[in-house]
């Protein structure tokens, strides 16, 4: 209790909402979209390009042929079955985790940097060109100190499609020269690699992986 005279009223402190960005095969709307049938982006990584750090991008039903790099604290969260499809003709990655690592890697997707990117229920699959013969294949690549926490999701068909026998094709990769990378696997999947499934590699480069299953 307080005085007559004394008494003040104490506003609580605004909580901020978190961004939310929308990706889906729809015809976009105007700013970040406000659910899967009117999104802001038809593609992942230009959504990823514009969200802030711990916005929430939500992907909707479908394949998407992308390679994605991630620089910035974010979330990914698949609303409906949802597929990143590496494209036919991949790109050498262009990222400073994959520079590292080799000019030749051609990643499905790189985090990179002092982040922690969380991604539960996105799929992502390799397949490389039949005929591929290289040792910087993968699926995802994880270095700079970033952290992975994903959940509930596949990561397939690491190095060429049919394997060919070369060393390269990993399903997830933490660790690059000169950097860490750390992850949290919980319920995920990993089949079809060529040469690794699960690499943590280096120093400082860790895992807690649960429940998982690689094959």
């Amino acid at each position: 209790m307080c005085s007559s005279d004394l008494c003040m009223a104490v506003a609580a402190p605004a909580v901020a909402s978190a961004e939310s960005l929308w990706v889906a095969k729809a015809p976009t709307v105007g700013g970040n979209g406000k659910s899967c049938t009117q999104p802001g982006y038809n593609a992942v990584q230009p959504a990823v390009t514009a969200a802030g750090s711990g916005a929430t991008i939500h992907v909707c039903t479908g394949t998407y042929e992308e390679q994605l790099v991630v620089t910035k604290s974010i979330n990914l969260r698949a609303v409906g079955s949802v597929t990143v499809q590496l494209p036919a003709s991949p790109a050498k990655s262009n990222g400073t985790c994959s520079a590292a690592e080799s000019a030749e890697t051609e990643d499905v997707v790189e985090v990179c940097g002092a982040i922690t990117v969380k991604v539960t229920g996105v799929n992502v699959r390799g397949a490389w060109p039949a005929g591929t013969c290289n040792d910087n294949l993968y699926d995802y690549l994880v270095g700079g100190g970033a952290n992975l926490k994903l959940s509930g999701a596949s990561v397939l068909d690491a190095g060429a499609v049919p394997i060919n026998g070369c060393q390269g094709g990993i399903g997830i990769r933490l660790g690059v020269t000169g950097s860490a990378g750390t992850a949290t696997l919980k319920h995920v999947e990993v089949s079809g690699y060529q040469k690794e499934g699960i690499l943590v590699n280096g120093a400082g480069s860790t895992a807690s992986i649960t429940d998982a299953t690689v094959t």
